[in-house]
């Protein structure tokens, strides 16, 4: 079959290569000149089977076509997240681990993302044995106590480490940062999506997968042979073609094309942060990946870098004003835990790097994956913060259902009619 894939996010790199090893011939389409440019590029790669990010969601996301959020959207969301909703939560960890693992082989290992290319690095390595989540003070991890137990009882492998044993782990840590409660996530590690995307996008063009690149898609006409209209770089005139299938995995925009082409679903947009900067002392830089439960923050070393993710935040309008402003929970966070890890300020300030994109998400924080009610068009989209780690099983998933074939896990979790 010659199937469109719109999108070249780490998503849309894994359904091209998962589609061409099956012997289909995608075509990938995707508005920036390079794969991973938006929501891929600043994240952290964090892989745990089954910790929900961002979590509690702190405020209503903004539906992706503007209107309100449906009426009891949040309520719902912050009954699940205290606990409310057992079953609900429990599900929700099951399923995402299913997608995670059926994808597994394809996730960097933890060794992958030390590789930098220069030979001067101090990048100290990772270490594989888990996220570490970190509370400053002990009321507040008691009131997420039920739900922590709710994680452990749905199969979340979580261990409670005393501070000692923490700060010998860690020798990078500021001793006057309260630290009152401490996790160890098991099976958990970070990897460098990006570069991860390169290698599939090779591995696909290898398999037969073409690759347009600076394409912006218009539109799309759903059918037994649906269309796509997209501009090519310097033509004038858009251009259309038929295809067998239409897979959107265009992240936040998703949203928009399918509504454009009488969708009526819903999805929300999440803003999301990173900031980056080069290493001072590898010494002094987090030796696993270190979650601040507080700021809802995530610490990681990556490729001589320190990345400081999160500040998950219903999207907005109006801009910042300034970076410092934008980023302030990020500087922070870095600044509480491991104050000597990075160069973050004066003269350093033009290497740090700071990014932004929109980030989209269902209502219960699962994918859409499947038939979305439009002849001919897919979906693989709302992956939320966990688009990396779901990218290789979400993938296979709707190759399967495409090809009308059986599923390697159970579909109807993700199915976008749900």
């Amino acid at each position: 079959m010659r199937i469109a894939v719109i999108g070249a996010g780490v998503v849309g790199v894994a359904t091209a290569l998962a589609l061409a090893r099956r012997g289909h011939e995608p075509v990938v389409f995707d508005r920036r000149a390079t794969i991973g440019e938006e929501a891929s590029f600043g994240c952290t790669g964090l892989v745990t089977q089954g910790w929900p990010w961002p979590w509690p969601l702190g405020a209503d996301p903004m539906p992706a076509w503007g209107s309100r959020a449906a009426p009891g959207w949040l309520g719902w969301v912050r009954r699940t997240t205290a606990g409310a909703d057992t079953a609900a939560l429990a599900a929700w960890v099951r399923h995402a681990r299913a997608l995670i693992q059926l994808g597994e082989d394809l996730l960097d290992p933890p060794q992958a993302h030390l590789a930098t290319g220069d030979a001067d690095s101090e990048d100290t390595p990772p270490s594989s044995d888990g996220l570490l989540v970190f509370w400053r003070h002990a009321d507040d991890h008691d009131r997420v106590r039920e739900r922590l137990d709710q994680l452990a009882d749905a199969g979340l492998t979580l261990e409670g480490l005393d501070i000692d044993t923490v700060r010998s782990l860690e020798p990078g840590l500021d001793p006057d940062t309260p630290l009152a409660r401490v996790l160890r996530i098991g099976q958990s590690f970070t990897a460098v999506p990006r570069q991860a995307a390169m290698r599939w996008r090779n591995e696909a063009l290898a398999a037969g997968a073409r690759f347009e690149m600076a394409h912006e898609v218009l539109g799309m006409t759903p059918g037994e042979r649906p269309r796509l209209r997209w501009r090519a770089p310097d033509d004038e005139a858009p251009h259309e073609a038929a295809f067998d299938a239409v897979a959107v995995c265009a992240g936040a925009a998703s949203a928009g094309l399918l509504r454009a082409a009488g969708w009526r679903g819903q999805s929300w947009l999440l803003q999301g942060k990173s900031v980056s900067a080069p290493l001072m002392d590898a010494v002094f830089a987090p030796r696993h990946p270190v979650f601040d439960a507080d700021r809802q923050t995530l610490l990681v070393t990556q490729g001589g870098r320190l990345r400081i993710a999160g500040a998950f935040a219903a999207a907005r309008a109006s801009a910042p004003a300034s970076p410092r402003e934008a980023y302030a929970d990020l500087y922070r966070a870095s600044e509480d835990w491991f104050p000597g890890a990075a160069r973050l300020r004066g003269q350093h300030q033009g290497t740090v790097q700071h990014w932004e994109a929109l980030i989209s998400r269902s209502r219960d924080g699962l994918p859409l994956i499947g038939v979305c009610g439009l002849p001919g068009i897919w979906v693989n989209m709302d992956h939320g913060a966990q688009g990396w780690a779901m990218a290789p099983g979400s993938a296979r998933l709707l190759t399967a259902l495409i090809e009308r074939a059986p599923t390697p896990i159970e579909a109807e979790p993700f199915s976008p009619g749900r």
